[in-house]
């Protein structure tokens, strides 16, 4: 199955995101009119010359409705053919998918259904779901109250990872490690619900694919090296894992899955494959798709499914501010060195200098947010649009 979009008009929002400034040059370059709609009033693709307009619209955690009220007023006025969403707004515009297909006739709105984007943002739900398939996964518990935690440290191994049912850039991650050592005092709820998760050692691996009722269309894995914060990569480098493959591809074949779709995993040494989390929308996988592959994925025409581009890529400011403060020894800063030597960066780009020259402001945009909520910087880049389960 395939459709006719190559050369119309799409329609992004999160344009704050790399991975959407790399979306909009990559279609672009194919012969898409882009768009980019947001919350924020400056952002990475405001200045991008691939980006024939940007609009300015009220948060969708705030205002809902609203936003797609705002949405449904460009895809008319510009005629929209496809709607990709890049960051956590996916999960409103879900919610709102029939209301914004219904305003022009043939608009494609590239999510799946919110229910299951609901489950698969939940890091129980999605943990329960691929073990009632039959996957191994790390033992998981799910916690409403502080006694729930007490019990389960008590009960249960001595090495746990703590975290929010739903989180994002791993930003409120708490390891335990020992017995002895108290829980730290977070507030966890019915509303508020935490997960205990058996700490497995081993190697990160993240994939990213793009997925229309089922099946893949493109797919790649990279694994984390170097991360802003605790969970966040700033360096991405593709490798093949059949194995991650053949994982992705039987979960998105039973949920006969549509849209952009990426997991974490950690392979342990003996060379199982354990399920972390899943984000059901763009991450930074995305920045090792070719403009060509990115294009035939989104049009679903056949191509080769996983990316086999070599070079690796990078966020540089990032690599900058938070990669090198990872090395801890001479060996870690000959690594990086040398991975930031060889890596395309990729806000930069000389056909389209101006996102690269704008970075600091736009980080200053969003410290000043993490400065009024007393939040990380991290965390301050998704208040406006991130959901944590609340009604819709």
């Amino acid at each position: 199955m395939s459709i006719e979009l190559q050369g119309k008009s799409v329609l992004l929002t999160g344009g704050r995101a790399p991975v959407a400034l790399d979306l909009a040059r990559k279609l672009s370059a194919c012969g898409w009119t882009v768009y980019v709609a947001e919350s924020v009033p400056t952002h990475l693709c405001t200045y991008s010359r691939a980006v024939k307009a940007s609009f300015f619209l009220p948060a969708p955690r705030i205002s809902p409705k609203e936003y797609i009220q705002g949405l449904s007023k460009i895809i008319i006025a510009k005629e929209i053919d496809l709607l990709i969403p890049t960051c956590e707004e996916v999960f409103y515009i879900a919610r709102y998918k029939e209301q914004l297909i219904s305003v022009r006739p043939g608009l494609s709105v590239f999510v799946d259904s919110f229910e299951k984007l609901k489950m698969l943002h939940n890091k129980w739900e999605f943990i329960e779901y691929a073990r009632n398939l039959g996957k191994i996964v790390p033992r998981t518990w799910v916690s409403t109250s502080q006694d729930d935690m007490r019990c389960v440290k008590q009960q249960l191994p001595s090495h746990l990872i703590l975290k929010p049912v739903y989180s994002r850039f791993a930003s409120k991650i708490y390891e335990i490690n020992n017995n002895n050592i108290p829980l730290p005092q977070i507030n966890v709820s019915e509303n508020d619900p935490w997960v205990m998760q058996e700490y497995i050692d081993g190697k990160q691996y993240c994939s990213y694919s793009i997925c229309h009722d089922g099946i893949i269309y493109a797919h790649t894995v990279y694994t984390a090296n170097f991360k802003a914060g605790k969970g966040a990569c700033v360096c991405f480098e593709h490798t093949g894992h059949a194995g991650i493959l053949h994982w992705v591809q039987e979960i998105v074949e039973k949920l006969k899955f549509t849209g952009q779709i990426a997991f974490d995993f950690i392979e342990t040494p003996e060379g199982d494959v354990y399920p972390l989390e899943c984000n059901p929308r763009a991450t930074s996988g995305i920045h090792l798709l070719s403009a060509q592959k990115l294009n035939h994925a989104i049009s679903f025409l056949p191509t080769s499914i996983e990316q086999q581009e070599s070079k690796p890529k990078m966020l540089g400011l990032a690599m900058l501010l938070f990669g090198i403060g990872q090395c801890k020894c001479w060996s870690d800063f000959k690594n990086w060195i040398g991975v930031f030597r060889r890596s395309q960066d990729i806000v930069f780009s000389p056909a389209d200098p101006m996102p690269f020259f704008h970075q600091l402001l736009i980080v200053k945009t969003f410290y000043a947010i993490c400065r009024k909520n007393g939040t990380s910087i991290l965390e301050a880049t998704t208040h406006d649009i991130e959901w944590n389960g609340e009604m819709l």
